[in-house]
Formats: C-alpha cells, structure tokens, sequence
C-alpha cells in the first residue's frame, strides 16, 4: 500500500515536482524510504505516483524505459497511453476488491508540447479515467486545511519557479501534519495510525537538457513506525485523534 504526496507546478522554462519517499504498509507502518521519481537517462521527462505502489513503479519505469530505448518523450507518452487503454477494459471492480487503485504524473518537454503535466488514473470521480489531462498544476496528498492554503497564499508565489525550492519543506511539513483521512481519495478505508507523507522531501527539475532530483530533508522516519511528524518536536508528545485512539484500542484487544 501506498499514499505519496506530489506537487508539480509547469513554468515557462521548466517544470518542478515535489514529492515524498514513504511507502506504508497495510498496518500503517512505514515500510520503506525511497525516491518516488522514474527519471529517463538523458530526456526531459520525469515520472511518478500515487496510490498501488507495484502498478505505480510498473507503469513510471516502463515509460522511462520506453523514452530511454526510443529516444522520445513523445514515444513514451503513447505508450504509456496505450497500456491504459488496455487496462480500462478491466473491471473497475477488481480494482476495488484488490485495492489497486492508482494515479500517476507525467512531466517532461517536447518541442511540440513546450513543458507539460500530464495526468491519469482511477479515480472513480474522475469524468476520463486511464485518460491523460493536462495541467499546469497537479497536488496529490492529504487535504490541506484553508488556514493552510490561507498561509501559502502569503510570501513567494506559486508563480515564482523557486518556490518549491524556497517553501518544498514547510508545504511537506504540511502535508505531514493533516494526518490521515477516513479513507483514501479512491474510497479505500485507512487502517493507519500518525501521517501518510515523510521518509524524505525531494525536489526534481525538468528543463530541455533533462531531468534532475535533489534532496531538500531526509525525516529519518523509523523503518516499522507510523510516522510521527512531531518525533523532532521538543516537549510535544503526538496524542492522535478520536480514531487512532480507536484503533490503537482494537490493536490492544486482539493482542
């Protein structure tokens, strides 16, 4: 199981991406710390998701594998459109019963495109699933809260290409205090204790010449732990809310 966060903001010269490295487990353990980004060798594209961890590194390495062998970001882009066109002729049940839902993020640059963000998924709310979107912003994770929004609103714009460089970590941070939902955003029900997003904050740039990551914050969230994003926080102790301490109580009982 996996829950990622992602932000992808296009500007005129490039695009930027911001993402998480934490996987959890069906417990709500945090399983492993990793990049969640698929970069091709020596393109301008960059890849990532959110939902099903296996179906997510399939679909991301396969379309950088596909830029890689063709030499074509727009190669990969139909490829990747292909196999979802293929997999639309599933039954959206066995999604459901096998919680397999996903999305995933293309980004990259075509002379033909300019920089682009393009998404598609599972989403059962979403009017074209397995259909490519294109937007010039994208954000997957926890629900921010208006104050929240209200406090991004505030010192550098969104419009400002260094601001996921500048705010990346404090938006992160964000993310990793709104918890957890009831359930995830394909309906699925959440057996998890503390947040969703940490293990680390990445940054990745795309611009003509290619694709780069770099590391902003390594949380040093323990390997088998819920996270806890008050762990580095001195005298504050992580009491969860109403249903984690429901949870924790049902855990107790069983064992």
């Amino acid at each position: 199981m996996d829950m990622s966060v992602y932000v992808a903001i296009k500007y005129t010269d490039c695009v930027r991406l911001m993402t998480d490295g934490a996987s959890w487990d069906v417990d709500g353990n945090l399983a492993k710390v990793e990049s969640k980004v698929f970069r091709a060798k020596s393109l301008p594209l960059a890849i990532t998701g959110r939902g099903h961890d296996a179906i997510t590194k399939k679909l991301a390495g396969t379309g950088v594998k596909i830029a890689d062998k063709s030499g074509s970001v727009e190669i990969a882009i139909e490829g990747l459109a292909a196999i979802f066109r293929t997999m639309k002729e599933q039954n959206t049940a066995d999604l459901d019963a096998k919680d397999t839902h996903f999305d995933l993020l293309v980004a990259g640059y075509t002379p033909p495109r300019g920089f682009f963000i393009l998404v598609a998924g599972t989403n059962p709310d979403d009017p074209t699933p397995y259909c490519f979107r294109e937007q010039s912003f994208a954000a997957g994770g926890p629900r921010l809260g208006p104050e929240l929004a209200h406090t991004f609103s505030k010192g550098i714009p969104q419009s400002d290409k260094r601001f996921l460089e500048l705010r990346g970590v404090e938006l992160m941070e964000a993310f990793r205090l709104a918890g957890v939902p009831d359930t995830t955003t394909w309906g699925t029900k959440v057996p998890m204790l503390g947040a969703s997003a940490g293990g680390v904050c990445e940054l990745t740039t795309i611009t003509r010449d290619g694709a780069a990551t770099e590391l902003l914050k390594d949380y040093g969230d323990p390997i088998g732990e819920p996270i806890n994003p008050y762990r580095h926080t001195q005298n504050v102790e992580y009491l969860g809310n109403r249903k984690e301490h429901r949870i924790s109580k049902a855990r107790k009982r069983v064992a």
